[in-house]
């Protein structure tokens, strides 16, 4: 039988909630996840989601790999509510669908946590990101969602695709 939330009794329920909140503070604290990754590991287990309510809590050797796989679905959920109706909405001869939607957030969470891993400002400022060729927007998203940065930027010539990530980042 496949277990849900629903299964699981009230008890359990605050159990796991306690001790999955407890270990993204233990995380965050430690350096091992950014604010924004706790953030959408603290949302994910509040909303009851089966990612955080089925983490293995025992099993260290799989845990941080369960955690943010957790992590980069509650991204990818939040990242698409912005940018799927974008996509849809501004499909022209310009701009195919495939165009648009090229970014795979999975290798992109990958290559964002393990450049900025270890890194340490170069001033109390903190990190900046700049990205050249930003297009509509989705890469400077999607390292705002993963790291700690104090700025991020994004340079684009094309007119039409400025516009539509001004249309994101109302959203």
């Amino acid at each position: 039988k496949m277990y849900t939330v629903n299964d699981m009794s009230d008890l359990v329920k605050r159990i796991q909630i306690r001790n999955v909140l407890e270990l993204a503070y233990t995380y965050h604290k430690k350096g091992e996840i950014s604010l924004a990754n706790k953030c959408f590991l603290k949302e994910s287990t509040l909303s009851q989601h089966e990612d955080a309510m089925f983490l293995d809590l025992l099993d260290e050797e799989n845990l941080k790999k369960s955690i943010v796989e957790c992590i980069v679905n509650a991204t990818i959920k939040s990242f698409d509510d912005v940018f799927n109706p974008i996509f849809y909405e501004n499909l022209s001869p310009k701009l195919e669908a495939d165009h648009l939607k090229y970014f795979d957030f999975e290798p992109f969470y990958e290559v964002i946590v393990s450049a900025f891993t270890g890194l340490k400002p170069i001033h109390e400022g903190g990190i900046k990101l700049y990205h050249l060729g930003s297009g509509i927007g989705t890469a400077i998203f999607g390292a705002c969602m993963i790291a700690d940065l104090e700025t991020a930027v994004g340079i684009e010539i094309s007119e039409h695709k400025y516009n539509i990530s001004l249309r994101a980042k109302e959203k």
